[in-house]
C-alpha cells in the first residue's frame, strides 16, 4: 500500500489468513522519510511486533531497498541491520534484496525512475529470489 507504516501494517495483521504458511513483510521506508521521519529503532520495534503477532506463521523480513538518497538510505541501513540482527535470533527469516538493485549502497539509477520506486522489469528478479526463499521453506516444512 503506497505510503503505508509498520504502526499501520500492524494493525492489519490479525486479517492474515491463518492458514498462511509464509509471510513476506517489507516496512518501513514510508516511515523513515521525511514525512514520518521515524527513528529507525522504532520501525525496527513495530517490525518485531509484527512478526510476533504472525506467530506461529513463517516469516520472511526483506530488506528495504536503498534509494538514490544517501541521508535516506543511512537510516534504511539502520533498520535492516536491526531487522537482519533480530531475525538471526530464529524469530524469522532475513531475505537481502539489495544486491539485485543496489551499488555502492545507492539504489542503481536503471533500477528507478523516481530514485524510490522499481521499474518494472526490476520485479521479475525480486520474484524469483521470493520464490527460491519459498520453495526452499515449504519443501523443509513438508509442504
Amino acid at each position: 500500500m503506497s505510503g503505508d507504516t509498520a504502526p499501520r501494517v500492524l494493525a492489519r495483521v490479525a486479517s492474515v489468513p491463518r492458514s498462511a504458511e509464509i509471510v513476506f513483510v517489507m516496512v518501513g521506508v514510508d516511515d523513515l522519510n521525511v514525512a514520518y521521519h521515524r527513528p529507525a529503532s522504532d520501525v525496527a520495534s513495530d517490525t518485531r511486533r509484527i512478526v510476533e503477532a504472525l506467530s506461529p506463521r513463517k516469516v520472511v523480513v526483506q530488506s528495504v531497498l536503498l534509494t538514490t538518497y544517501p541521508g535516506l538510505n543511512d537510516a534504511i541501513t539502520e533498520l535492516n541491520n536491526r531487522n537482519r540482527a533480530f531475525c538471526a535470533t530464529g524469530a524469522c527469516r532475513y531475505l537481502e534484496l539489495n544486491d539485485l538493485f543496489s551499488r555502492g549502497g545507492l539504489l542503481r539509477d536503471d533500477m528507478t525512475t523516481d530514485g524510490v520506486h522499481l521499474v518494472r522489469r526490476a520485479y521479475p528478479l525480486w520474484a524469483a529470489r521470493v520464490k527460491a526463499l519459498a520453495g526452499a521453506r515449504l519443501r523443509q516444512a513438508g509442504v
